[in-house]
């Protein structure tokens, strides 16, 4: 199916590693121009390796998205090799761990708001000033279905999630009439996520609390799950893809699951 992505220019946080960098391969091979940040330089610069292979044009930024500074000089940078900004997509996130709410300092509050959903307006307010003044222009949040139906353990996370969510309406009613779209990518459990040591060491945390098996833990969420399986990057990317074209120009403010059905709403 033609997208009609090609010659586009794309901006993926937290591009070097899982969702982030499949998300921004599949954007290359439609053509789009990618420029990629994160806080580890090797990883971008991986990922922008792969795509240049495509005949694209990348940009890879060390980026700490939480700082603004930072965020303004990526995104002058990217102006500066590509000219403007089509696309963007909000996919850095960070986890503060797993512990009930006796337990969570101040400092995890901080440090999860800061990156979502802090981090992603600072992204969102510096790609804005070059979407404007062309009158389009597509944003995507990647979010979890935790900032849906929560999670006990995971407090910070699953709060920050929900301001992602509503961050994500509020700005498309204010973009809308300025041809700028906006929505969120609500997402489950992915299935090349578990080969992640740090997301391994959370999930076997989440798990102790409830004195389970890291097995045992995964198979009793996947019982939640209609399809009966993980969710593949590979399908977050093609949603998001979905999303970021012409054919979903009457879409926006929406969160939509990408979850095998595990929440209705």
């Amino acid at each position: 199916m033609e997208l009609g992505l090609k010659g586009k220019v794309v901006v993926v946080t937290g591009g070097g590693r899982g969702i982030g960098k499949t998300i921004a391969l599949e954007f290359a091979k439609e053509g789009s121009h990618i420029a990629v940040c994160g806080r580890t330089p090797e990883t971008l610069e991986a990922t922008a390796k792969e795509a240049t292979t495509m005949g694209v044009r990348t940009l890879a930024v060390r980026t700490d998205i939480t700082k603004e500074a930072e965020v303004v000089s990526f995104m002058e940078r990217v102006v500066t090799e590509f000219g403007h900004v089509d696309i963007l997509v909000n996919n850095a996130a960070g986890s503060e761990g797993t512990m009930p709410i006796e337990s969570v300092a101040v400092e995890k509050w901080t440090s999860a708001f800061a990156t979502t959903p802090l981090g992603a307006v600072l992204c969102c307010r510096e790609a804005v000033k070059s979407m404007l003044p062309r009158k389009e222009g597509v944003i995507i949040n990647i979010s979890s279905i935790r900032g849906k139906i929560g999670h006990p353990q995971m407090l910070p996370y699953a709060s920050a999630k929900a301001g992602l969510e509503s961050f994500t309406r509020s700005l498309a009613q204010g973009l809308g009439r300025s041809g700028i779209r906006v929505n969120a990518v609500v997402v489950g459990a992915v299935s090349n996520q578990q080969e992640d040591p740090k997301i391994i060491q959370r999930l076997t945390a989440r798990a102790a609390l409830q004195g389970k098996t890291l097995d045992q833990y995964i198979q009793e969420k996947l019982r939640d799950v209609p399809i009966g399986r993980l969710v593949e990057s590979q399908e977050v990317a093609d949603l998001t893809l979905f999303l970021a074209s012409a054919r979903s120009g009457a879409i926006t403010g929406q969160s939509i699951n990408c979850d095998g059905g595990r929440v209705q709403w």
